[in-house]
């Protein structure tokens, strides 16, 4: 008995000794922790995710392949994959019953979409027609099928518009289809060969100072490309936000190419210089224009089905065409196709594809196009994916998007605003800019303006070379917008750089930070006046008088952009702007190489008659580094009745700038 109670008592002994080790183990380790804290490393994995589409020799996707089936090349060199994906596109009524609660970011990456793009930039109204009852098939066939397609369309004189959002309604989309075929520009410019163009040129939106005919050809031509590339841009980041890979179905007739064209083929550009302040296109090679829309496209996983409506040999002869599709992992589609083939093949490249993540070379991005090349080990096996990606940082990603603006101003409508830019001689052969720019504020009340902020992008660039100057401001309407004003005005002068004579095409940009954007263009004809041996008007400009309480130099500029008088500041007004004052100031500037007295008449003639403007003049300049007389004339407009009218100027001898504005009068 005693045995078993010493047995006893040492179990009991043991086990309080081994209790009072363990609880000593844990102070220990909670003194350690504290003396010494657990040190948690984060890493992080760099993966690049790639599209694959994988056809057998039979055109069928296959599906039931794993990552070892699969090869990854990024600049020649071979890549570890980290996982392979089949990704299967569903509808939107299969995605909710199979998933109820998806996020909506998943359930867009996984539904059937397309987007369907009509170039009527490139391709001509009948062949468009002729191919209409065909697409109409294609694209209801689809719609049956689940798939929800929004249609866009390239015009000429509206840019990028959208005929319907996603939909697979199919009246909707016969309505759009609708709106297609009965506003297709023919405006291809085939004719270029036989010179009938000459006769009945193509209308370009601007007014262009006097060109010759092979100017106005080679303007048509640079206005066809970009109008194109700023479409394809714009086109790129409306898409690029939405998950996973985006398939697009472009229908043109081709991207504007003709090698017989002397200022435009594949081997350069060097005749059309395009309005490229950013200097996005690298080179004048043709190739280069291409290259920069595919890295945008691909960056965004895009790939682009291009379906020509004319010939199957006109297609396979497209260089662009074969270009964009190939390096975008996606295919050429042409008319010999039947409704139901075509439906076969957009399904086979929309319903499923694999999506290989791997490891880049490269540790961080570095802004650079890397190739990338997809190989599967099995054989029968073709594979299509894209060439390779940049990664681009967020300011190259900013000027693609601002770049777009500058091809084609004319199709950025959503702020709206009047321009004034004046070319005021410095010397004989320099000048600067002076500009003005009314924002009209009701309509940005509505665009949720975040900050009452708004970028301001001015490019000039020269005709006859290759020199662009940009300049841009962060103007502050928080102020204006609180004050309920419906207008901001803004003057500025560009004293840091130096224009030289010339013609020049200047654009101007304003874009708040909700990307909304409006663009204007002007093009300005700067006289040497260090040649000029006759008498010539450089300014004719009209605009009201600000009385100020000291007098300073008149003729000169302060550092708000604003003209100073004696004892008033001069504020031109800007085009289109509607003048309500009852007297109306006007600014004179003329070279004379020989002095003599001016005695100008100005007449207004309009719609409720003429009328003489009796006028006195307030001020009067000559400055003797240009030659240049400034005269400044008060008429008063009491007795005019309100209307639209042209104000114009008589008794001066010179020739040069136009002696005519237009003006709307109103009380």
């Amino acid at each position: 008995m005693r045995n078993q109670t010493d047995k006893k008592t040492l179990g009991k002994r043991a086990f309080l000794f081994s209790g009072i080790l363990f609880t000593a183990n844990l102070m220990l380790m909670a003194m350690n922790q504290q003396q010494f804290p657990i040190e948690h490393h984060k890493v992080t994995v760099r993966l690049k995710l790639v599209d694959v589409i994988v056809v057998s020799k039979r055109g069928k996707f296959v599906p039931g392949l794993t990552a070892s089936d699969f090869e990854v090349y990024e600049d020649g060199w071979p890549r570890p994959i980290q996982s392979l994906e089949l990704i299967t596109l569903k509808s939107r009524e299969e995605l909710l019953k199979i998933i109820p609660d998806m996020k909506i970011s998943e359930e867009i990456k996984l539904r059937k979409r397309l987007w369907i793009i009509f170039d009527c930039l490139n391709t001509e109204a009948v062949l468009m027609r002729r191919a209409m009852a065909r697409l109409s098939d294609v694209l209801s066939r689809l719609a049956a099928e689940g798939y929800e397609m929004t249609i866009l369309k390239f015009d000429y004189d509206e840019g990028l518009k959208v005929l319907t959002d996603f939909t697979n309604d199919v009246s909707k989309i016969k309505k759009a289809l609708e709106k297609i075929e009965s506003s297709s520009p023919a405006t291809f410019l085939k004719r270029s060969e036989s010179g009938e163009w000459k006769r009945s040129p193509e209308t370009l939106d601007e007014t262009l100072p006097e060109t010759t005919s092979e100017e106005l050809e080679r303007l048509q031509w640079r206005n066809l490309l970009q109008k194109t590339l700023s479409c394809l841009l714009a086109s790129i980041q409306m898409i690029k936000e939405s998950p996973g890979r985006k398939q697009v179905l472009l229908l043109s007739s081709g991207l504007p190419e003709q090698e017989s064209n002397p200022y435009f083929n594949r081997i350069g550009l060097r005749n059309l210089r395009f309005f490229d302040p950013f200097r996005i296109i690298k080179s004048d090679e043709y190739t280069s224009i291409l290259k920069e829309v595919i890295n945008y496209a691909n960056a965004n996983k895009i790939s682009f089905y291009c379906f020509n409506p004319g010939e199957a040999a006109v297609v396979q002869s497209n260089f662009a065409f074969s270009h964009l599709t190939r390096e975008t992992g996606g295919l050429q589609l042409t008319e010999k196709y039947k409704p139901e083939n075509l439906v076969e093949i957009i399904k086979r490249e929309s319903d499923q594809y694999y999506e290989i993540a791997y490891k880049p070379a490269t540790k961080e991005e570095d802004g650079k196009f890397h190739r990338v090349e997809v190989k599967v080990k099995r054989e029968g096996l073709t594979v299509r994916s894209r060439a390779g990606y940049t990664e681009y940082p967020e300011e190259e990603k900013r000027k693609r998007e601002l770049a777009a603006s500058f091809f084609s101003p004319e199709f950025y409508k959503d702020i709206d605003f009047n321009l004034k830019l004046t070319a005021w001689p410095e010397k004989k052969n320099s000048y600067l800019l002076w500009g003005k720019i009314r924002v009209s504020l009701l309509p940005l009340k509505e665009t949720n303006l975040a900050q009452g902020k708004i970028n301001f992008l001015l490019g000039l660039k020269e005709i006859a070379g290759e020199r662009v100057h940009l300049g841009e401001e962060l103007l502050d309407l928080s102020q204006d917008l609180k004050a309920g004003t419906s207008y901001f005005d803004y003057y500025f002068v560009t004293t840091k750089i130096k224009i030289k004579p010339g013609r020049y095409e200047a654009v101007a940009i304003l874009r708040t930070d909700n990307n909304k954007t409006g663009a204007k263009k002007i093009w300005l004809e700067l006289p040497d006046l260090s040649q000029k041996k006759d008498p010539t008007l450089i300014n004719f400009l009209v605009g009201r008088l600000l009385q100020k309480a000291t007098k300073g130099k008149p003729f000169t500029f302060d550092s708000y952009g604003l003209l100073n008088l004696s004892s008033a500041i001069f504020l031109p007004c800007s085009s289109e702007e509607v003048i309500y004052d009852r007297s109306l100031a006007i600014l004179l500037q003329v070279y004379e190489p020989v002095k003599q007295e001016e005695k100008p008449d100005f007449f207004l003639d309009g719609q409720n008659g003429q009328f003489n403007l009796p006028a006195s003049l307030l001020e009067k300049s000559i400055d003797r580094r240009t030659g240049c007389k400034s005269l400044v004339y008060v008429c008063s407009l009491a007795k005019i009745p309100p209307g639209e009218y042209q104000l114009s100027v008589r008794g001066l001898a010179p020739s040069g700038s136009r002696s005519a504005i237009y003006l709307k009068i109103n009380r």
